[in-house]
């Protein structure tokens, strides 16, 4: 409720103001009222009123000086003031000291009613702007992350064109763009293969705020240096300077601490891309960084890596391609050993231009779906998933392998992981509901935890863990479709240890929320 402060010299003035206008009614507060100005600024501090209705003539200090006074204390008071004088020089005060209304005694009871209700309506007005912009500035501050995120992910495509637009815009989110020399540096953080397949949801969490906290410490070392994820899970480093000499100093040091602050069960690798004069040319280094960090695939002993050439001549992509083709033409008519030669041929290619490993995967499962669905038998309801491969030399260790247990001679077996490895699966598949881990699935199959997590790799190319949550989410697509429940119960139901995970891995492994799914393949949206 507004407060409103009553200060007139004249008692029965004060009474009528007090007694024959129903305040209350009209959503005012008659908080207190004074003979004098000398009274209402003791009382004024005390009350802290809205809204001054004050006589101007009144003993030692007028009402123009009490205002003056009071609006020092508090600058958001308004003021009404009341005179018997039309005095010209009493107006030019009053509209210097910005009061809201200035009545001429006497002035009626509808009159002062209806002056203190438009400054009351001014006051709601402003204190709702005012939550108004607390909560715009609370959203801002929230999803500041986010919206940093989705301008970096502008510029490093190329769409925006203007510098001015770049640097106002970075000025904005508190992003460092003074530049003139910039460059940009991504980094892959691979943490323990065996054990976060197994982490809840809260200790994956935990664990990623411990190392945002640390690379932030580490961040705030550097001026001029922002960071913030990217959307295909990497971390990016936007470093300018000066001179482009120090920028390469500064990215080297940045580098080696990041490195250094890690644990033993973290690796990290870092591409640092070359150095451009101009924000807007920011996604050239953005590229020459992601190549960089490619070559990681294939020297994994190399942890930071610097700028290479964005992309394959077209010759080269050409070269690759029809190496591919052939191969699979060589499997479909059964020629499995120059096949074989030729996938060897190609994994020396693609080592020998570093080719981007994404597309070395993509083309490896291809080869392994071929493979599968040529035969006619079929021990395993799963096809091999490959994508967790960060290592070249894995995938490809791992490819002759596969080769090795499908093709035998030229007969066409059916794929055979080894027992430990069926044996898992089908106790996933019957116990897939309860908390399973790493330790208490080795107990059941009677092998250690390091031993079963290597053989399950090397036969379905992923870990266990993320297999187990791809199977989950598999179950839990058959409950969105077939039955009404909601996806927390369905997130429980299939195992998952919390809903938040459970969503984080069905968007992964699914490609859509779950929301989204039951919507798209049973046609009615259910509340969540």
């Amino acid at each position: 409720m507004v407060k409103l402060m009553i200060v007139d010299d004249e008692a029965n003035i004060r009474k009528g103001l007090r007694e024959y206008i129903s305040w209350d009614a009209w959503g005012i507060e008659l908080a207190a009222e004074a003979e004098n100005a000398e009274a209402a600024l003791r009382i004024a501090a005390q009350v802290r009123p809205d809204i001054l209705l004050t006589d101007i003539r009144m003993g030692k200090m007028n009402g123009l000086e009490l205002t003056r006074r009071l609006k020092e204390m508090f600058p958001d008071l308004r003021v009404i003031l009341l005179s018997g004088y039309s005095d010209i020089q009493y107006l030019q005060t009053a509209l210097q000291m910005k009061a809201s209304e200035y009545l001429l005694k006497p002035a009626g009871a509808d009159k002062i009613i209806e002056a203190v209700l438009n400054v009351k309506k001014e006051i709601l007005d402003e204190r709702e702007k005012f939550q108004e912009n607390l909560k715009k500035e609370a959203f801002f501050d929230e999803n500041i992350p986010v919206i940093q995120m989705h301008f970096i992910d502008e510029i490093v495509k190329g769409k925006i064109a203007e510098p001015k637009s770049i640097i106002n815009k970075a000025h904005i989110l508190n992003i460092p763009m003074k530049g003139p020399c910039y460059k940009i540096m991504l980094a892959d953080v691979r943490r323990d293969l065996l054990e976060d397949g197994f982490k809840s949801g809260q200790e994956l969490d935990m664990n990623f705020w411990q190392f945002m906290q640390k690379t932030n410490q580490i961040v705030q070392q550097y001026n001029e240096t922002f960071w913030c994820e990217t959307g295909d899970e990497l971390i990016l480093f936007l470093v300018n300077d000066k001179d482009e000499t120090v920028l390469d100093e500064t990215c080297g040091r940045l580098a080696n601490d990041l490195i250094g602050s890690l644990t033993d069960k973290e690796q990290m690798y870092i591409g640092i891309g070359k150095s451009v004069d101009s924000p807007v040319d920011l996604w050239k280094s953005y590229d020459y960084a992601k190549c960089a960090l490619r070559r990681s695939a294939w020297n994994p002993q190399q942890h930071i890596l610097k700028e290479v050439s964005p992309s394959l001549s077209q010759a080269e992509q050409q070269q690759c391609r029809l190496k591919e083709s052939e191969i699979l033409a060589q499997l479909g008519s059964k020629q499995y050993e120059k096949a074989f030669l030729n996938l060897c041929e190609l994994f020396d290619f693609y080592e020998e231009y570093y080719m981007n490993f994404d597309e070395m995967k993509k083309f490896c499962y291809q080869v392994c779906l071929f493979a599968i669905h040529l035969s006619s038998q079929g021990e395993v309801s799963e096809e091999p998933v490959i994508d967790e491969f960060r290592d070249a030399g894995e995938l490809k260790n791992w490819m002759f392998h596969f080769w090795q247990r499908r093709f035998q001679g030229n007969d066409m077996a059916a794929l055979r992981y080894s027992e430990l490895t069926r044996k898992t699966l089908r106790y996933i598949q019957e116990h897939y509901r309860e908390d399973i881990t790493l330790q208490s699935l080795s107990k059941i199959v009677f092998a250690s935890p390091n031993y079963l997590g290597k053989v399950f790799f090397s036969d379905v190319g992923c870990r266990l863990g993320d297999w187990l949550n791809r199977y989950r989410v598999e179950r839990a697509k058959d409950l969105l479709t077939g039955t009404d429940k909601k996806t927390y119960e369905i997130a429980e139901e299939v195992g998952f240890s919390g809903y938040k995970f459970f969503s984080v891995c069905f968007l992964k492994y699914a490609g859509c929320s779950a929301r989204d799914y039951r919507n798209r393949f049973k046609g009615v949206g259910l509340p969540d």
